[in-house]
């Protein structure tokens, strides 16, 4: 073999592994640019994702069982009435939604009008079911964090158009009990249905909701059957208990 030749030999030879350095080259990079985007559209996915607070009043009851296998990937804040706590059952389906990480709050112990009671009443309607719930949160090694709605909404002065003495009152006990009180501002209207709403009418009514939501829904059978179910695999929101 002559010179040039033994020289064209080299020229190919480092040519051919430099264009197999530039392909390599090219394709790592293209595999880490890949990366790098599918990371990005997951943390844009995770950021987009609306923190809400789903509150489901009026259990425990028959359908809380359902609710919690289907609330496996969110959290929620029952609202319980006292006197539906004091059976075995509804007293253990209590305890396994505690200890499944989802947030208790007082609902009463009877569910009345707030505005039609006395004030030695409406005390013993949130210290009834104050001792349950201390109960429950001591046997679970965990703090009552005294969260509480009024059934109806009715927080003492139902339709008033501005506030009165007794409304001022049965707050002021409330806070002297420990408690706060937690109204809700987008209601899930599963309470309608039947009464001029439809499944689809009340899952069209979610479609509203807005990050920082606390969305009002009871224990019966469209939030069991459709509401959660809705919500914890739409992949779009984060559900989360309320706090203090």
């Amino acid at each position: 073999m002559n010179r040039r030749d033994l020289l064209s030999g080299l020229i190919s030879g480092v040519g051919v592994s430099l264009l197999y350095s530039e392909l390599s080259f090219g394709d790592e990079q293209d595999r880490k640019d890949s990366e790098g985007q599918n990371k990005q559209k997951d943390q844009t996915e995770q950021k987009e994702l609306k923190t809400i607070y789903l509150t489901i009043d009026d259990g425990p009851g028959k359908h809380l069982e359902s609710i919690l296998q289907n609330l496996k990937n969110g959290k929620a804040t029952f609202f319980l009435v006292g006197r539906a706590m004091e059976n075995l059952e509804g007293y253990s389906l209590v305890r396994k939604a505690l200890e499944a990480g989802h947030q208790l709050g007082n609902h009463s112990y009877s569910h009345p009008f707030f505005s039609r009671l006395s004030l030695d009443k409406a005390k013993s309607e949130i210290e009834k079911t104050d001792l349950l719930l201390e109960k429950v949160y001591r046997e679970a090694g965990k703090i009552n964090p005294k969260l509480f709605r009024f059934p109806f909404g009715d927080n003492g002065c139902m339709g008033c158009k501005r506030k009165n003495e007794h409304k001022r009152e049965i707050n002021s006990l409330l806070e002297n009990l420990g408690y706060s009180a937690y109204s809700w501002n987008l209601d899930g209207e599963d309470w309608k249905y039947g009464r001029g709403k439809t499944v689809e009418s009340i899952l069209g009514k979610l479609m509203m909701i807005k990050s920082g939501d606390i969305i009002l829904t009871h224990e019966n059978v469209i939030t069991a059957r459709y509401i959660v179910p809705y919500l914890v695999s739409s992949g779009k929101y984060d559900l989360k208990v309320l706090e203090k």
